[in-house]
């Protein structure tokens, strides 16, 4: 049985800008226009077997490579390769939003699970909704 997770509102910075962003729910699709609909990512937000790691390859990578250049300001090649670049962006970016699944982990490791696919998720759409935005979102 699935335990309910309550959403929790939570002001971050970025870029300059407070957002107000949603976080937690289960289950729920993504709702980005960069990530949502990608079948690999909305199986990545609901299913720990489909978590994405090193090795990995295809546009749902180069989807998730997109959204860390653009709420990160990085400057990953978007080859569609999850390789050793790919993987260190991924970490610098958990563990700079304290993103660890305390229940098995006392640290941020460098695939996208769960909780890193729905905060990639939420960030991007509050981009894709400020006035502020740039123009490549």
């Amino acid at each position: 049985m699935n335990q309910i997770v309550e959403p929790v509102y939570q002001p971050i910075e970025r870029h300059g800008f407070w957002l107000l962003m949603l976080f937690g729910g289960n289950d729920m699709p993504l709702q980005s226009k960069l990530l949502s609909g990608d079948p690999k990512l909305e199986a990545c937000a609901v299913q720990d077997a489909a978590h994405i790691m090193l090795g990995a390859h295809g546009d749902h990578v180069r989807k998730i490579q997109s959204a860390l250049n653009l709420v990160d300001h990085n400057t990953l090649k978007v080859n569609g390769v999850y390789d050793t670049f790919t993987a260190a962006a991924v970490l610098r970016y958990k563990q700079a939003r304290d993103i660890v699944n305390r229940k098995y982990q006392q640290k941020a490791d460098n695939r996208v699970g769960r909780m890193t696919i729905e905060r990639l998720d939420q960030e991007l759409k509050a981009l894709e909704a400020s006035p502020h935005r740039e123009s490549d979102y």
